[in-house]
């Protein structure tokens, strides 16, 4: 069975590039450019893993993070940022929300998708 993985970024090419990848390595793909959108996949369907940028209109990644994390179903799941922010305090406080991981933007696409498959081996 093909793992579920949540897209969460409000520039839509950055979704199309990820989702492009990701289909072709077999993933299942919900995208979302509005992280209140984002929230309503999590209603108890089984999601494996949530990619979400940092900074976006009216929630950040680490809000973002910690309300999904406050599901108990999805206490466990992984989350990677993707994000061009630079201070440290916005990792810090990802990491504080339950952030499995940060990556910076610009990303090399093949190297995301490694990321990916390395979270699920």
């Amino acid at each position: 069975m093909s793992k579920t993985i949540v897209i969460v970024d409000d520039f839509k090419t950055n979704t199309v590039v990820m989702k492009h990848a990701l289909h072709q390595k077999g993933f299942e793909i919900l995208e979302a450019e509005d992280p209140k959108v984002a929230l309503e996949f999590f209603d108890g369907r089984t999601i494996d893993l949530m990619v979400t940028d940092f900074k976006m209109p009216g929630m950040t990644g680490a809000e973002l993070t910690k309300a999904v994390k406050a599901k108990a179903q999805y206490r466990n799941m992984p989350v990677l940022i993707l994000s061009s922010e630079k201070a440290e305090q916005c990792k810090i406080d990802a990491r504080a929300a339950g952030a499995y991981g940060w990556l910076n933007k610009p990303f090399d696409i093949n190297r995301f998708t490694k990321i990916i498959n390395s979270i699920f081996q």
